[in-house]
């Protein structure tokens, strides 16, 4: 299918390529995992192509598309000091969040392996932020580093951890879960009280398990990335 004007979005990960196609004017008409590149490439024949990748070697199929990097952020100002090493997932996170919320104060919130907090201010200022261990890794660390405790993980339709457990698996579970919440609504609470005029954007593969924990209001968007490598390629 020949589809001219259309675009085609690719996160390449470690293990998982997601991908999405916005059309000529703008809207998302599909998105998906765990794709192969080819295949998306061929349904969407003629359509312009932005990628991002953690791997060194770039897929065959991409040679010669437009792979996403800091030269084309050309609406924000990245006030990070060290652009070589700001993972571009969060800096496509937050092109996304320029791309729906415009001037308004952003904190992007990825929480994935781990979890990363990103502060964009209305100006188009990008200050930085802040990187923290996901849930599972919290998990995995208790056990790894201790020889008695053992491998749990977080169960996804819980809605309550007892801040006192009785046995040593509901004293992981109060610990890491309760914890990581606590950690997140603190930080939540600082921006808020520091930005007016703000917005609080949560995506990432745990982002449904924590926004049931959030006690302020939130804009859940599990495709942010998406949207930022969209605005980066129509800017660029």
């Amino acid at each position: 299918m020949i589809v001219m004007g259309s675009v085609i979005t690719l996160d390449i990960g470690n293990t998982r390529t997601k991908f999405a196609v916005f059309s000529a004017d703008g809207s998302m008409i599909d998105a998906g995992a765990d794709c192969e590149i080819a295949d998306v490439l061929n349904r969407y024949d003629g359509a312009k192509v932005i990628y991002s990748t953690v791997l060194k070697e770039v897929h065959d199929h991409l040679t010669g598309k437009l792979a996403f990097s800091v030269s084309l952020c050309r609406d924000i100002r990245i006030l990070v000091k060290n652009t070589e090493t700001l993972g571009k997932d969060r800096l496509a996170a937050v092109m996304g969040a320029k791309f729906l919320f415009g001037d308004q104060n952003c904190l992007v919130i990825d929480a994935g392996t781990c979890i990363t907090y990103d502060y964009l201010l209305g100006s188009g200022d990008y200050l930085g932020g802040a990187i923290s261990m996901g849930i599972g890794m919290r998990y995995k660390a208790l056990n790894a580093f201790t020889s008695k405790l053992p491998s749990l993980k977080n169960e996804e339709d819980q809605e309550n951890f007892d801040d006192v457990g009785m046995f040593t698996e509901e004293a992981i579970h109060s610990g890491v879960c309760n914890g990581f919440f606590d950690e997140v609504n603190a930080r939540i609470e600082r921006f808020v009280a520091k930005y007016e005029n703000s917005i609080v954007i949560l995506t990432g593969g745990d982002a449904n398990f924590l926004a049931k924990h959030i006690k302020y209001e939130i804009f859940a968007e599990p495709l942010l990335v998406h949207y930022g490598l969209y605005h980066a390629i129509q800017t660029a």
